[in-house]
């Protein structure tokens, strides 16, 4: 957006190591240089390094590749925004997605509503706020609190479903606790769609195998 000083970059494309995403990569190599090289699963890597850098403001609109099956709900290349912001926190975040859309509205449309499959969506309005897991027990009321922290059970529900799970089941460690000095950290494994670390209190303690996405999405 005009203002926001938001700097516009091309990182590459084929990575040395699959970072940036828990998901699995395209392999490719190089001949001229005689290197196995990965196809990225996300820009993240290197836009942080720029921001590190000193580029507090970067965005990359850009094609990214998960070698993860495809369904209705997942391409195995996709294009997608990504964007970082030094400084920032998660609300300040969660406003500027908020405002893009609705722009994005107003300079598509001309209006801040749409039409989706028989329903009618208003930008206009303030988003609702809620995690992950608010959101699966809200559109899925057979499925208990319990059931969504139970690995087995989701499982067991992604299936019923048709979500495929198979290959979409892995590590991830972003969820910390402080130990008795405070620059000393604990990790432990947590929920990929867990939203609020570090001070998420719904982990299922470490060394436990969670699934990276409860919807099949990556």
């Amino acid at each position: 957006a005009p203002g926001r000083e938001f700097l516009e970059v091309e990182t590459p494309m084929m990575h040395h190591i699959a970072g940036g995403a828990a998901a699995r990569p395209f392999s490719t190599h190089h001949n001229a240089l005689d290197l196995d090289l990965f196809l990225r699963v996300a820009p993240e890597l290197f836009l942080k390094r720029l921001v590190v850098g000193g580029f507090e403001r970067v965005y990359e609109i850009n094609r990214n590749f998960r070698n993860e099956g495809v369904s209705t709900r997942h391409n195995p290349e996709f294009t997608m925004l990504e964007f970082y912001w030094a400084y920032a926190t998660y609300e300040d975040l969660l406003d500027l997605t908020e405002e893009m859309l609705r722009g994005l509205a107003r300079e598509v449309l001309g209006r801040e509503t749409c039409s989706y499959q028989g329903q009618e969506i208003h930008f206009g309005k303030p988003f609702e706020r809620i995690t992950l897991e608010q959101a699966a027990l809200k559109f899925n009321p057979e499925i208990s609190p319990e059931q969504v922290r139970d690995v087995d059970a989701l499982r067991g529900h992604c299936q019923r479903l048709g979500i495929p799970v198979d290959g979409g089941w892995g590590w991830a460690s972003c969820c910390w606790k402080s130990t008795k000095k405070p620059w000393k950290k604990t990790w432990w494994t947590r929920p990929s769609w867990c939203v609020t670390p570090p001070r998420c209190r719904r982990c299922p303690g470490p060394g436990t195998t969670i699934p990276k996405s409860p919807t099949g999405l990556s």
